[in-house]
């Protein structure tokens, strides 16, 4: 079973220097036609995974640089296969739901936005 996800859930972005917050938080944004107990379902062009501006990178003095905010939106697993709303595939629960484009790491949720009903069973 994998769990559907919902506008407001965490995630973490890894590849990150320890120096630079490892790993950087985000959260899923968004809106939808369709909620589940009153909050909005994430789907794809209607949600995206933001993430405030964090370090990528340090200088010699081990200070944090390159500094980098993302809107992502998931990839692969990410996206269910089989359920859309209004054409869009659903974001759902997966590991990993995607990869940071500044450090190549893994994004993972840390929760599903209070989804604990709505799965899909592929």
């Amino acid at each position: 079973m994998t769990y559907v996800v919902l506008v407001g859930a965490s995630l973490e972005s890894y590849g990150h220097p320890e120096e630079c917050s490892e790993p950087a938080t985000g959260e899923v944004t968004g809106d939808s036609t369709v909620s589940i107990n009153g909050t909005p379902v994430a789907c794809k062009d209607l949600a995206s995974m933001e993430f405030d501006s964090h370090g990528h990178d340090t200088d010699s003095d081990d200070e944090c640089t390159d500094f980098q905010s993302h809107s992502i939106n998931p990839e692969g697993g990410g996206l269910s296969s089989t359920v859309s709303i209004d054409g869009k595939e659903v974001y759902v629960e997966s590991s990993p739901s995607g990869l940071d484009p500044g450090s190549g790491g893994d994004i993972e949720y840390t929760d599903n936005g209070g989804n604990g009903s709505v799965t899909i069973i592929d």
